[in-house]
């Protein structure tokens, strides 16, 4: 799971041997409603933009992880639901 344990220790090596400064974000500050209507405002006038590099149906799961896992990825992989 992104965001778990593994990843706060990866950060807290990251930060103690590598000399980087490592935030970890989350909780109630990262869902603020400005912070989400900035980011709409950003998709919508076009400067974010997503890269999916395939679309798998829900049926196809195993697939979707099989080709992650495959290195070829080049981008997001969406799942429809």
């Amino acid at each position: 799971m992104a965001g778990g344990i593994n990843d706060m220790m990866q950060m807290i090596w990251t930060s103690i041997k590598g000399g980087k400064k490592v935030v970890f974000g989350g909780g109630s500050a990262c869902e603020r409603k400005e912070y989400l209507e900035f980011i709409n405002e950003l998709i919508v006038k076009g400067a974010i933009k997503p890269l999916v590099d395939k679309t798998f149906p829900l049926e196809q799961i195993v697939d979707a992880h099989r080709y992650v896992e495959s290195g070829k990825k080049r981008g997001n992989i969406a799942i429809v639901v």
